[in-house]
């Protein structure tokens, strides 16, 4: 079986400087732990960069949590005077360290004679206008180069219709690790030399992602994640990009997620297990939507372009070979790729050939905006035959082994059939007969998978589902709880509920019943004829009489009640009459309570009679208190 050739992972070691004693290292406030010597204000970071370059030795400059705004009409520059002593810059994290500029076109320039220039763990942030750009270094030579390492260069803000090369190099050139940010017109990375290069873990956003340049050596483009809005990567020579995601969000006819361009004769352009995601649905017609693999010859080079065990979805076409000028021949050869591969979709003209091995383009992907496999889709195990064995060291776009299974995926990522994990929160005690709700939690790292539950109660019984509820007899029960993902893929929690007996109801002792012999006791009493001489009065009314008769001797009590929305409630009581003779009495009313006047509302006053302990019927007298 054929393999590609691709850049060594460790190209660097040893390009550097000759070995020295000992290595000068420089602070620049606030960066502590330097000899007092050896220490810069802020404002002097440009002053640190000089005298490193000068020392004769390896150096180090330490950047601190700040932003260093150089306000010169010159870039900060790391150069090399003696030509033997490569400057390491490592500052206090991305986003911590921040280097900027408010006046100078270029943020950072790099130009040393011999040795690797490092900078490390910081952001550079370009300013606004033509052709300004975040980081500048050498334009060539194999014994130099530049590399990055965790560091961010954001030039966001670029008028429309700019361009910039928002990080450009033409010497041996590496970024492990941080992002591009570089406008709609701007270029995310060039690459310009004849050197090898490696660009891994690295996110761009930009109007062109990545452009390759003239690179006679090999360049390794690897898990990045390119945001683009025309061109996600351009390759003039020698390439290869590898585990990586292409997406284009912005509609044009001639936009294309990779474009392979003739630089030289016999050279190799190789896009390996890659999505290329086209315009999203329904921003433009079709023929606005682009390519996604462009190959175009337009002299008499040769070259030949492998696209294998990659994604092309959402552009117009597919892939179109071309050549604008007699004598050249640009050859495309496709495996195992997922595309829609139909005649309307490709399109092929000129010297060279189209060899198609094109797998149907149904993707399962997460969703539209995750590209990532789900767990049934299509192109999980189909990349390569079973001989097929992954480059040593090779990490799918998440950074997780590229070949799980049988064979590889097809794609940026692998689906990794990855185990769930599952909690589970059960009461530690019980009794008899409640009714307990138990509850488990799972987690899957395989994005897309469905999880389902199945508990074993340890009773015999069971049930399903992430929350389920049971009551338990008497006893110490062990439970369990499995989850099971799509693939067959399970996590088990267990634990024990201790379930005590119910107590007993009380035991009700009845006593006999009580026999007395019969007496005449005496009756309750019976008020009526209750009545108010006036049922609507002012608070200030006088003259009220209350009338009522009683069929035997008595006291009368009376209770004020007030009208609270459809109820009535009580807000007092009258006094109670002393023992009356019986028949028809009278007394005097007045609307008073504890002596204060009532209230304006509606009232109910509530008439009882007492006597030897019993108590009549109540009788009720509704009035109104007017304002």
């Amino acid at each position: 079986m054929r393999r590609l050739p691709l850049v060594p992972v460790l190209f660097l070691v040893g390009l550097g400087a000759p070995g020295v004693a000992s290595a000068g290292t420089f602070c620049v406030k606030p960066a502590t732990g330097c000899a007092a010597v050896d220490t810069f204000e802020q404002t002097e970071l440009q002053n640190a960069l000089d005298t490193a370059a000068s020392d004769g030795e390896a150096s180090t400059i330490r950047l601190g949590a700040a932003t260093y705004t150089n306000t010169s009409a010159v870039p900060f520059s790391v150069k090399d005077v003696n030509n033997t002593d490569p400057t390491t810059v490592v500052g206090a994290g991305r986003g911590q360290t921040v280097l900027t500029t408010s006046n100078a076109a270029d943020v950072l320039r790099t130009d040393v004679a011999t040795g690797i220039t490092t900078i490390r763990d910081l952001t550079v942030r370009a300013t606004p206008g033509a052709m300004h750009r975040g980081i500048v270094g050498p334009t060539s030579g194999a014994a130099r180069g530049l590399t990055l390492e965790r560091v961010d260069v954001l030039n966001p803000d670029q008028p429309a219709g700019v361009g910039a090369d928002n990080v450009v190099s033409g010497a041996t050139f590496q970024w492990i690790g941080g992002t591009s940010v570089a406008g709609a017109s701007g270029i995310g990375l060039r690459l310009t030399g004849g050197n090898i290069s490696l660009v891994r873990d690295v996110a761009i956003d930009a109007g062109i992602g990545v452009a390759t340049g003239f690179s006679a050596l090999p360049v390794l483009l690897d898990r990045l994640r390119i945001t683009a809005r025309t061109t996600g990567v351009v390759i003039t020579r020698a390439a290869t990009v590898r585990d990586s995601v292409v997406r284009i969000d912005a509609p044009a006819a001639s936009l294309s997620g990779i474009d392979v361009q003739s630089g030289d004769s016999g050279y190799t352009a190789n896009i390996l297990n890659t999505t290329l995601i086209g315009p999203p649905d329904g921003s433009a017609a079709a023929n606005l939507r682009g390519v996604g693999v462009r190959a175009a010859v337009n002299n008499t080079d040769t070259t030949q372009v492998f696209l294998e065990r990659s994604i092309i979805s959402g552009f117009g076409l597919s892939i179109r070979r071309e050549q604008s000028n007699a004598g050249g021949s640009m050859s495309v050869t496709t495996r195992r790729s997922a595309y829609d591969s139909s005649p309307a979709k490709v399109t092929s003209g000129g010297g060279g050939s189209l060899v198609q091995d094109a797998l149907a383009p149904s993707f399962g992907f997460v969703s539209d905006s995750d590209p990532r496999l789900r767990f049934d889709s299509p192109l999980i195990d189909v990349g390569e035959p079973p001989a097929f064995v992954a480059s040593p060291g090779e990490l799918d776009l998440g950074g997780d082994p590229r070949e799980v299974g049988p064979a590889a995926d097809v794609g940026a990522f692998e689906y990794q059939r990855r185990a769930p994990a599952v909690a589970a929160t059960v009461p530690a005690t019980a009794t008899g007969g409640q009714v307990v709700t138990l509850t488990a939690t799972g987690t899957d790292p395989d994005a897309g998978d469905a999880l389902t539950y199945t508990w074993d109660f340890g009773d015999g019984t069971g049930g399903a589902g992430p929350s389920v509820s049971h009551s338990y007899a008497p006893g110490q029960r062990t439970w369990k709880v499995v989850v099971t993902d799509p693939t067959g893929q399970t996590a088990t929690a267990t634990g024990t509920i201790d379930v005590a007996a119910a107590p007993a109801p009380p035991v009700v002792v009845t006593p006999p019943p009580v026999v007395t012999p019969p007496t005449t006791a005496p009756r309750a009493p019976r008020l009526t004829r209750a009545s108010l001489s006036r049922r609507r009065f002012r608070a200030t009314q006088a003259g009220l009489v209350l009338r009522f008769t009683l069929d035997r001797r008595a006291r009368v009590a009376f209770v004020l009640q007030r009208r609270r929305g459809t109820r009535f409630r009580t807000v007092g009581s009258l006094p109670t009459t002393k023992t009356l003779p019986a028949g028809s009495r009278r007394r005097a009313f007045t609307p008073r309570l504890k002596g204060r006047r009532l209230v304006p509302g509606s009232y109910r006053l509530v008439l009882t009679a007492i006597a030897d302990g019993k108590r009549s019927t109540p009788v009720r007298l509704t009035f109104v208190v007017r304002r």
